[in-house]
């Protein structure tokens, strides 16, 4: 819960979270990590152990196949797997496939779509919160997870 500007309580609804989706994509991603190198898992196998509903997952999916870290394979012994080495690929890189662009306000968009961000004196804060969680989910990679740990 929040409270107002007018002293009321009522739900918070702030625009800066991680969707379902980006939530859906590492979970994801963290179950393929598992396999062995190079292992695959079809689409179907991977919904039924995250518990993402398959329709939903397949988006997800194709997002992150678009963004190339994750490769699909069709046939008989097809399914999908990491593209690249869990070393080199990022929390930032997963959910900027999924979510788009990461932005925590208007003014830290690239080109920014806040007119007043010459003159703004709170952007600077905007600006170094962004690139602080920037920098965060840049230098979390998924083989610092390969264990069930927060860090490699």
């Amino acid at each position: 819960m929040g409270r107002t500007v007018m002293g009321t309580w009522k739900r918070s609804r702030s625009p800066m979270h991680l969707t379902r989706a980006g939530d859906h994509a590492i979970r994801a991603l963290l179950v393929l990590l598992r396999q062995p190198a190079g292992g695959r898992m079809t689409s179907y196998k991977l919904a039924e152990e995250t518990k993402i509903p398959a329709e939903f997952l397949r988006k997800i999916l194709s997002a992150l196949a678009r963004a190339r870290i994750l490769r699909s394979v069709r046939g008989p012994t097809g399914g999908v797997r990491l593209a690249r080495k869990p070393e080199e690929i990022t929390l930032l890189d997963v959910v900027e496939a999924v979510e788009g662009p990461l932005a925590l306000n208007e003014c830290t968009k690239i080109p920014p779509a806040c007119p007043r961000v010459q003159h703004c004196v709170i952007h600077p804060v905007w600006q170094q919160a962004q690139d602080r969680l920037r920098e965060t989910l840049a230098s979390a990679t998924l083989a610092a997870f390969r264990n069930g740990s927060a860090r490699g």
